[in-house]
């Protein structure tokens, strides 16, 4: 590494090793003969003194140096990787444009776009470990963090980070509950909420449930007696539904509408903007019409909501816990744990 450091910042010349193993370690300029150039160094393992010991170097450089404007061939993976390690530990969410930059500052040099991803890549992995070794440690893992869970009281596979939320009574948010699934599908969402239903809700009664129309949701909240009558109701995400239906009749003027109908409080205000809808578009009136008004309509609500029209609570959890997408599944896990602690902990300390 000393050779390679020197060689990047000090000379800025390239070098090609001629040997290396467990007890020697030799290199020489890329140039090595030419224009009188003879630098060469030689090291030797010493194992009574556990370290490399330097046995020759030859003179400085006398070579002309190459054009290396658009990287350095010794400026490897390894090499930035390690200027990277502590910028993945504060951040995970490292960009990769951030990393040019880096190396850059750091070395002079530029690297190219895949030799940065491959640097970026490596240093994730050593730090947090990788998707293969993760996912099988998984297993041992959880049950290390279930018991954590009873002391103290989200690249590579497609895993799906689901998500559950509320308002506290400082009208802040509160995570809820997380879970890690293969896919987005209705079996997925049963198990979620059938656990979010028998720990959280529990017994309580005038529970309300917001969500999209995503159909594996919607099929399981059927299925789960705590989001409807008497014990509970189940809503739409006002602007997904909005997003949905200006999909189907794609006019901005009838998704302006279809807000206006869905955030009126008025009843008669309701009625006189989803008749306008029908003068413009009878398609349009018959989508909105086959969806159950009291799940996405403010006027037919009867106060479930509490006001809430959308499911950005749980995409604002979902925007800061974004950073940790990339990294293996347990790392993921440990750090999406760490950072709700930390809001606990300072949600206490401002109360």
């Amino acid at each position: 590494m000393a050779v390679k450091d020197y060689s990047i910042r000090v000379v800025g010349r390239e070098y090609i090793v001629t040997k290396s193993n467990r007890t020697v370690f030799r290199v020489k300029c890329k140039h090595y003969g030419k224009n009188g150039c003879g630098w060469r160094v030689t090291a030797s393992y010493k194992p009574h003194l556990e370290c490399w010991q330097l046995i020759t170097v030859m003179p400085d450089h006398r070579c002309i140096p190459d054009d290396v404007s658009l990287g350095h061939r010794n400026l490897d993976v390894n090499m930035i990787a390690n200027l990277l390690k502590e910028f993945v530990k504060r951040s995970p969410a490292y960009e990769l444009e951030n990393v040019e930059r880096a190396v850059k500052i750091e070395f002079g040099f530029d690297i190219s776009y895949s030799k940065a991803w491959d640097g970026l890549k490596r240093a994730i992995e050593d730090f947090y470990g990788t998707w293969e070794s993760s996912v099988q440690e998984l297993p041992t893992y959880m049950e290390t963090l279930q018991n954590v869970d009873r002391t103290h009281l989200y690249e590579k596979y497609k895993h799906v980070m689901l998500i559950a939320a509320t308002i506290d009574a400082n009208h802040h948010v509160l995570p809820l509950a997380f879970a890690i699934v293969d896919t987005d599908c209705t079996e997925s969402w049963l198990w979620f909420l059938q656990l979010v239903s028998r720990y959280i809700v529990q017994d309580r009664y005038h529970t309300c449930l917001i969500s999209d129309r995503h159909v594996g949701i919607t099929s399981a909240v059927e299925r789960i007696p705590a989001f409807h009558p008497p014990h509970g109701r189940h809503r739409f995400c006002l602007r997904h539904v909005c997003s949905n239906f200006n999909q189907y009749v794609k006019d901005v003027r009838l998704k302006d509408m279809c807000w206006r109908a869905g955030t009126s409080i008025d009843l008669l205000e309701f009625n006189e903007t989803i008749a306008a809808i029908q003068l413009l578009n009878q398609a349009a009136y018959d989508w909105l019409n086959r969806i159950d008004k009291s799940k996405w309509a403010i006027a037919y609500d009867e106060g479930w909501r509490h006001g809430i029209l959308t499911t950005n609570l749980s995409e604002c959890i979902n925007g800061v816990l974004k950073w940790a997408r990339r990294l293996p599944i347990t790392a993921l896990v440990q750090l999406t744990y760490d950072r709700v602690v930390l809001f606990f902990v300072k949600r206490l300390h401002d109360a």
